[in-house]
């Protein structure tokens, strides 16, 4: 009983339980959100993310598995039985245990070749997080610059309004005809349906960065009793546009690109798992020493033929030593296994400079895509200035009374223009960069 109990508390203690921390989504409406926000929150909710998480974890337990066979194996075995000649039944229990020596296709290759397939899943949750990052912070732009639109479409709203409803006043006194009143109707009917774009464009970009988020940024409030419509509340996405961008080399950038992405590590991972699944295939056409012992007793009690005195006996033994295996022969099965294990090498081989040219031309498109993008940056930069002169000259001119009233609405009008084409074009110069910096592998010296 000893025994056994010691052999129990040591199974228990080499098998141990490790029970991981599952993530908590992210729910509610927010009030304000920024895009590092919206990055940790994404990957965070992510369930595919989890689903990598535990596949990790249950390859990290396969190869603790395999490594396992270096363990000791240890049975008890009691057996009760009756042969012909026998009148009574023989009872005995055994203990053996058996201890692997050394295997070159043993535990040891097993685990390495576990570990190497536990890395491509690794590489494989890199590349995701990668993927999910970069949507989210696209979507988070393109959602951040429709609701500077929104914000500036609304003073189109209100101004399209109170012209209607002037120009309804002008025609029911005769100061307007009826060829212009159409005309003007026709405008508001035009500028009612571009607001109303406006709203759909930022509800349903709204909705693309609520499912990455996994939180609310939509939320339905009362019903306004003047206008009888609903009235919503979004969530103020906080962006600030980044400071002047310095371009590097082209060269620079692909260099970041082949040390950083995850894909390349995969593809890396690939071949070196053929490696070792080739040298476990060519390890089982050597031998493989291992070391055993048993002890126990029979119990049995016999009547010899011709008497009816019976007598038991109690016979106890133990052994021990080596043993030795070695398949000369097995079929040619582990040659096409190494077979299967080249021509895979060569595969993998392939397809990593496959995946390095691929990538080497995704830097270069997204690498002249920014210098295009910051070259009209400069060119907008020039209008955004005149304009906000122009702005700020009519502004006095209009306080002096040297200049009219629609020319100063008109003089403001450009300048708001000016702004939301400034916005756009910083926001496109940020969609640039992040797809830029996606390619290259979110290097940190980015």
């Amino acid at each position: 009983m000893k025994i056994i109990k010691i052999i129990m508390v040591f199974c228990l203690t080499i098998a141990t339980i490790v029970k991981p921390t599952v993530p908590v989504q992210p729910a509610g409406h927010l009030e304000k959100l920024t895009m590092e926000e919206a990055v940790s929150r994404s990957l965070v909710y992510r369930p595919d993310l989890e689903a990598f998480y535990y596949a990790v974890e249950q390859g990290k337990y396969a190869a603790k598995q395999q490594l396992s066979g270096y363990y000791p194996k240890i049975q008890i075995t009691s057996y009760l039985n009756k042969t012909q000649h026998q009148n009574s039944f023989k009872n005995g229990t055994e203990m053996r245990g058996d201890q692997l020596i050394f295997s070159w296709a043993g535990p040891l290759q097993a685990y390495r070749l576990a570990k190497k397939l536990t890395h491509i899943t690794e590489s494989d949750k890199e590349v995701q997080e990668h993927f999910i990052r970069y949507s989210v912070q696209t979507t988070f732009l393109d959602t951040y610059l429709k609701q500077q639109q929104h914000y500036k479409i609304a003073h189109l709203s209100d101004s399209s309004k109170a012209t209607y409803v002037r120009s309804r006043h002008e025609k029911n006194v005769d100061m307007l005809d009826k060829k212009d009143w159409l005309r003007r109707v026709e405008n508001h009917a035009n500028d009612a349906a571009t607001i109303e774009g406006y709203s759909f464009d930022l509800s349903n970009a709204h909705k693309k960065l609520e499912f990455l988020v996994g939180a609310m940024l939509i939320e339905e409030k009362a019903l306004n009793k003047k206008t009888k419509e609903k009235e919503y509340a979004f969530t103020m996405l906080q962006w600030e546009q980044p400071e002047k961008t310095v371009l590097k080399k082209v060269d620079e950038y692909v260099d970041m690109a082949l040390q950083n992405r995850p894909e390349i590590k995969r593809e890396s991972k690939k071949i070196e798992t053929q490696d070792a699944s080739l040298s476990l295939h060519q390890g089982q056409r050597l031998p493989t020493v291992a070391a055993y012992g048993k002890a126990g007793f029979d119990n049995q009690r016999m009547i010899d033929s011709g008497s009816t005195v019976g007598r038991r006996g109690n016979y106890e033994y133990h052994e021990y030593g080596l043993t030795m295996q070695w398949s000369i022969f097995d079929g040619l099965t582990t040659h096409y296994q190494e077979q299967q294990d080249r021509v895979g090498k060569l595969k993998a081989v392939l397809d990593r400079e496959q995946m390095i040219i691929n990538i080497k031309e995704q830097v270069t498109t997204a690498f002249y895509d920014l210098s295009n993008a910051l070259s009209q940056l400069k060119a907008q930069k020039v209008k955004y200035t005149r304009a906000k002169n122009d702005f700020e000259l009519n502004n006095v001119l209009f306080k002096q009374g040297l200049i009219t009233n629609d020319v100063y609405k008109q003089g403001k009008t450009d300048w708001e223009s000016a702004q939301l084409d400034w916005v756009t074009t910083n926001v496109t110069v940020a969609m640039k960069e992040k797809t830029l910096a996606y390619y290259c592998g979110y290097p940190v010296n980015f």
